[in-house]
């Protein structure tokens, strides 16, 4: 997990099954950048991800950005699977994981993957990239926050809402799904079936045109 920065927010008590996921990644080698105290989803977003940028111009040593949500359990071994792989090909990708209908957190349009922010890797460049591009506003407490997402039915959606994990998944190009099933807590931890994620994947998964 060296390289590894990861990246949370949350404004309650942390679940044990995430504080220990979260320091046995730390003991692995990872640092930490967290926001605590927003209520609103996607103001948090923002201000953790600006936060992030700052610490990945401060210390180039952090290669990868891990995303994770205050109600995430995962293994090391998951985490750095997912982040060899964002290494390796620079792109933003994502484990898999079900909310608590039973859907997955990942939906393809037919031209990529758009998912939930609760286990995504982001490279540092593309985040730096997005950092530079993004709306800059002033948060709650006067400390400038770039608008890496929102929320809404603004742009190409067509009326369609969106929320702030979605939004900024297409940002990024969309993301590479892997079969990589981790934790949910709601209020009970809820993994996908291992046999099926390589499926979904395949199934849903559209080759690149190509020209």
């Amino acid at each position: 997990m060296q390289g590894v920065l990861l990246v949370y927010s949350s404004n309650r008590n942390l679940p044990p099954e995430f504080v220990d996921s979260l320091q046995a990644s730390i003991f692995a080698g990872a640092g930490v950048s967290k926001w605590e105290g927003a209520s609103d989803v996607t103001l948090a977003r923002n201000i953790s991800l600006s936060k992030a940028c700052e610490v990945l111009l401060q210390h180039p040593r952090f290669e990868v950005v891990l995303m994770v949500d205050d109600d995430m359990v995962w293994k090391v071994e998951q985490a750095k699977q997912l982040t060899e792989h964002c290494r390796n090909t620079k792109r933003p990708c994502s484990g898999c994981y079900v909310m608590k209908d039973g859907r997955m957190a990942a939906h393809h349009d037919g031209k990529m993957w758009q998912v939930g922010l609760g286990f995504v890797a982001i490279p540092r460049q593309l985040l730096l990239d997005l950092y530079v591009t993004s709306r800059r506003f002033t948060g709650a407490n006067g400390d400038p926050v770039r608008e890496f997402t929102r929320s809404g039915v603004e742009g190409e959606w067509k009326g369609e809402w969106k929320g702030e994990d979605f939004w900024l998944t297409r940002r990024m190009g969309g993301v590479d799904l892997l079969p990589i099933g981790v934790g949910h807590i709601k209020p009970l931890v809820l993994y996908p079936q291992p046999e099926t994620l390589a499926a979904f994947i395949a199934k849903h998964s559209v080759p690149s045109p190509k020209g």
